[in-house]
Order: structure tokens, then C-alpha cells, then sequence
């Protein structure tokens, strides 16, 4: 039996990338980057809970923020300032708490919660098929139709576990060079 990954250990400001993972949702990546740096200047650099709470919804949709993302924001920062939260423990808990407690934060999704936990937390086993780039990039690996289903993906990805960040990263890496399979 394989030896459990390590992961690696999380940024400082995990507030800051689940606000990024937000931005993120539904847009192109260069659209991402412009709206999350206004919204950085917003909050005077690095977001923290306290200065989103204190900006108006005009002044983050004058960002570029959607009304939905806003919420979202809003509520995270509660969600973090509040006891219950699972940051302070991330060392101890398992993907699934962590999932069930993010997925509870109104806004947040799979996809949302799939790249915070593989691009901010490094956890090892995460593959998203919801995420078009990492579909594609399968799709495209193992020359199966463009219309696969989400579910044939993700039970090709599960033949990876307990590595399948690795899969994930080397996709988009992959799609990013369009390299063709081997």
C-alpha cells in the first residue's frame, strides 16, 4: 500500500487565496488577475476579513466584483473571524471536513473548494473534472470523445489517488504548452 503524501505546508494568508479562488470563479484568467489586483488595492494589499468588511458593495463592484461574489466574500470573512472555523486546525483535518465545512459558506462550490485545497493548501489527492482546463487536459491524454462525462473523468483521475494533485498540476501545465500526447 502506498505511504500517504505529505502535504505541503499552507501559505500565510489563507483568507487572501480563498478570496483569489473566488475572483476566480467563471472567469478567464487574465479578467481574474485584473479584478483581484483592484480589489487588492482596495483592501490596501493583502485582503484580510476586516478590510472587506469594511468596504462597501459599490466599491467592490467598482472593482469588478459580481454582487454573488461579493456575498461570498462577505461571508467568508465572517466565516474566518468566527471560533468555528477549520484554518486553525488545517494540520488535522481530513479533506472531507474540510469540504463539508467550506461547501457551507454560501457561494462556495466543489470547484471553489477543489483549487483552494490544491493550489492554496497543497493537499495531494485533488482532481477536478468541474475545472475545463483540467477536463480538457484529460480528455485530450487519453484521446477519449470531447463530450466524456464528468463522472468517466473523475473515475479515471480515482486510478491516481492518493497522488492525483500531481495528474492535475502536470494537465495544466501541459495544456498551458498545448503539448500533444505521447
Amino acid at each position: 500500500m502506498p505511504r500517504e503524501p505529505e502535504s505541503r505546508p499552507p501559505p500565510e494568508n489563507l483568507f487572501a487565496n480563498m478570496c483569489r479562488t473566488v475572483n476566480a470563479q467563471m472567469l478567464s484568467n487574465h479578467a481574474a488577475r485584473a479584478i483581484y489586483g483592484r480589489f487588492e488595492a482596495l483592501c490596501g494589499g493583502t485582503p484580510e476579513p476586516a478590510a472587506v468588511e469594511a468596504l462597501s458593495d459599490e466599491a467592490l463592484r467598482g472593482a469588478g466584483l459580481s454582487r454573488s461574489k461579493i456575498a461570498c466574500l462577505r461571508a467568508l470573512a465572517a466565516y474566518i473571524q468566527s471560533d468555528g472555523n477549520v484554518f486553525g486546525r488545517l494540520e488535522e483535518c481530513p479533506d472531507e471536513e474540510l469540504c463539508a465545512a467550506l461547501l457551507a459558506i454560501k457561494g462556495l462550490g466543489p470547484w471553489s473548494v477543489e483549487m483552494f485545497q490544491l493550489f492554496s493548501l497543497g493537499r495531494t489527492d485533488v482532481y477536478s473534472a468541474r475545472d475545463a482546463a483540467l477536463a480538457n487536459g484529460l480528455i485530450k491524454l487519453k484521446r477519449l470523445h470531447p463530450q466524456t462525462p464528468r463522472p468517466r473523468l473523475e473515475a479515471i483521475a480515482k486510478r491516481w489517488s492518493p497522488y492525483r494533485s500531481i495528474v492535475s498540476l502536470s494537465l495544466w501545465k501541459w495544456r498551458q504548452h498545448d503539448w500533444e500526447p505521447v
